[in-house]
């Protein structure tokens, strides 16, 4: 059953998606400089943001096929991509209980950082399924050089490269 153990790793991270929506700066007897405390402790293994769709199907099309990432993690509401070691998208099936989608898309954007800038642009720009929101630039303030589209329930996805 390996859905316990992968549950129990990630309630530190899922506790810490909910922290802005929570009003006060202690959590459950903890104090936030208590929590960075625990963050930062070497025993922190890796790092996923969920996003919320009404459906997954669109979803798991672009973020499994149309950027290749590997398939880790999947239940019917939930779907977790490798990004890198320790970095994780998650595609999650939006409840009642949950944020709206238009107010998750205005506070959060994946961003992927690669050395294969150029080669992702390319093969990303010959793919009619992907909007790109602003095509690939060297960022002028940032040391970066990026390319920035939308997924299919409107988040932006951006492919940076860092600059020497």
């Amino acid at each position: 059953m390996r859905r316990l153990p992968i549950l129990k790793s990630l309630m530190p991270v899922l506790a810490l998606c909910f922290l802005p929506y929570m009003a006060s700066a202690d959590v459950a007897g903890m104090n936030m400089e208590r929590l960075q405390s625990v963050v930062s402790d070497k025993g922190v293994t890796g790092q996923i943001t969920f996003l919320y769709y009404d459906d997954l199907v669109e979803p798991r099309e672009f973020y499994g096929e149309v950027l290749g990432l590997a398939l880790y993690y999947e239940q019917e509401w939930v779907s977790i991509y490798r990004v890198a070691q320790g970095a994780m998208v998650g595609v999650v099936k939006l409840g009642r209980e949950h944020l709206t989608p238009d107010m998750k898309r205005d506070s959060v954007m994946v961003s992927i950082v690669t050395d294969d800038l150029d080669e992702w642009h390319q093969r990303l720009k010959a793919d009619k399924r992907v909007i790109f929101q602003k095509d690939i630039y060297d960022h002028p303030a940032v040391p970066i050089r990026a390319f920035l589209m939308t997924d299919p329930g409107g988040y932006s996805v951006e492919l940076l490269k860092w600059r020497e």
